[in-house]
């Protein structure tokens, strides 16, 4: 809960292999809410308005579930990079009003996606490299893309990187026995309405994706 989270300059690697309960990622903001009464500060006022969350220029790989999911009961759903985590609620309609900025970072070989943004709105995506993420065969997700947003509005993905690599059949090693191997489904970027939520007024511009 809060706003005017600033994560600056960091490397971000190894989170998320031990606890299952509550599924983790590299770098995250989850649920922020403005603060009552709160006066901006000078810094607040001054770096990057209008954003009042800044994710920028880090690192986040090796970020992965490892001790969870299984072949026959695919439980993971983060082990992300950088996620944006539920902004709005689809239950009370409620949405944090205000911009947040992900930009400049670099999200590697992670178990989920390298920068994911769900359930979430006003979200700008910028010049971020996504590359060789979604390797955890125990996600059960059934699209794995580099970069997406799952369940949004007014966000802005621009200038980015996206490159993933699917295994090219069941048998690489890396399916670890999962049957279908979601890991062949790997994509590049991937905007929706996450079943049942809404995808309005995203914009997506001047990105450059590959896929092997």
């Amino acid at each position: 809960m809060g706003e005017y989270y600033y994560y600056l300059h960091n490397e971000s690697y190894d989170n998320s292999r031990v606890t299952c309960d509550a599924q983790g990622s590299g770098i995250g903001i989850v649920v922020p809410s403005p603060v009552p009464n709160y006066e901006p500060s000078d810094m607040d006022l001054t770096y990057l308005p209008p954003f009042h969350n800044v994710v920028e220029f880090n690192v986040a790989h090796n970020n992965a579930l490892t001790q969870c999911g299984t072949a026959n009961h695919r439980y993971d759903t983060d082990g992300n990079g950088i996620i944006m985590d539920t902004f709005k609620n689809n239950i009370t309609g409620v949405t944090y009003p205000y911009q947040t900025l992900v930009a400049f970072n670099i999200s590697y070989n992670n178990g989920g996606g390298g920068v994911h943004v769900f359930r979430s709105s006003n979200i700008t995506v910028a010049n971020n490299t996504a590359f060789n993420n979604q390797i955890d065969p125990f996600n059960n997700a059934c699209c794995r893309p580099q970069i997406d947003v799952n369940n949004g509005d007014n966000n802005v993905i621009i200038n980015n990187i996206a490159y993933g690599i699917p295994a090219t059949t069941a048998e690489d090693p890396r399916c670890e026995g999962t049957q279908p191997c979601t890991i062949m489904f790997v994509a590049a970027f991937l905007g929706g309405n996450g079943g049942g939520g809404t995808d309005n007024n995203n914009v997506w511009q001047n990105n450059l994706s590959f896929s092997t």
